[in-house]
């Protein structure tokens, strides 16, 4: 499966997996954005999730011993995508960056210094992110998002994704385990959850990840995979979710939207139904109740 094999190199200090499926247009802004980077302790791992366009000649290419290409021969969506990239890393810190984003030059020196700092029990952190629109006259911006670096709510750390700098020590990984590569969807969601219940976390304040919004195919969309996902997450983690009311609601709610997108109507009014007992007075809620109930929007 890899392509590119690292012979007596001492493991690098960071480890960058970037998984791939098909969007080749948009790689090198993402594989730039690590080679730039003012800290130069880490490997890029290409995690190509059986492409059919020219991923693997442009791979070959870049003449760098830090970039690593491993390309897999049948497409497993994100979760085995991000498993293969992690049986391959050699960094005591993983981070993840998806294919059309890119980070900012001081990311990974950043986090080197936060979990430097950091105390044992932190496996994992996130940083600030700037959200741009790509357009043909260049990027527009259409927000910043920051969070107290004292925060400490792990329901928080659950919303984030894969898509915000999360970084994990590679350690955290023997105790929870890998992705869920049962779930074609939301496995970083899944995986948060697990994450939050066994460590603490770090947030580094400043904006060091952009990320993009464009025309080429998304990765990921609402299918019948997101709606299983979401209904596994939310089984899984009863105990958890009643415990935080805020994120039950955030899940319920989301997963109302997955099914009335997909036209399962009964479905999606029982979770808003939960939506609701959790926070009976949030606009949101009754906003989206009204959009979908009311005005009958997809």
């Amino acid at each position: 499966m890899t392509e590119f094999i690292r012979q007596n190199e001492p493991p690098p200090k960071f480890s960058v997996i970037v998984p791939t499926f098909n969007r080749v247009s948009l790689l090198p802004r993402a594989v730039n954005s690590v080679l730039s980077q003012e800290f130069s302790d880490f490997e890029i791992i290409i995690v190509d999730d059986a492409s059919t366009d020219e991923t693997a000649e442009y791979a070959k290419s870049l003449n760098d011993t830090r970039v690593v290409y491993v390309r897999r021969h049948t497409n497993g969506g994100q979760a085995a995508t991000f498993n293969t990239g992690i049986q391959d890393a050699r960094g005591k810190l993983v981070t993840f960056l998806d294919d059309d984003d890119e980070f900012l030059p001081k990311f990974l020196g950043k986090m080197v210094e936060a979990f430097a700092n950091a105390t044992e029990e932190v496996g994992f952190g996130w940083c600030g992110v700037r959200m741009v629109q790509d357009t043909p006259a260049g990027e527009r911006l259409i927000r910043e998002k920051r969070w107290d670096p004292n925060l400490r709510d792990p329901s928080v750390a659950i919303t984030i994704g894969s898509g915000y700098g999360l970084t994990l020590c590679r350690s955290v990984l023997e105790k929870i385990g890998m992705f869920d590569e049962n779930l074609r969807a939301m496995a970083d969601a899944e995986f948060l959850f697990r994450l939050v219940q066994e460590f603490s976390f770090l947030i580094g304040p400043e904006v060091l990840v952009t990320t993009h919004e464009h025309r080429v195919q998304r990765l990921t969309g609402v299918r019948i995979e997101r709606a299983i996902a979401i209904e596994a997450i939310i089984s899984r983690n009863a105990d958890f979710l009643a415990a935080h009311p805020k994120l039950a609601k955030h899940f319920s709610r989301k997963a109302a939207v997955i099914h009335y997108r997909l036209g399962n109507r009964a479905r999606a009014r029982h979770h808003m139904r939960d939506a609701l007992e959790s926070d009976k007075l949030n606009l949101g809620t009754w906003k989206t109740l009204a959009k979908f109930e009311v005005l009958r929007r997809k």
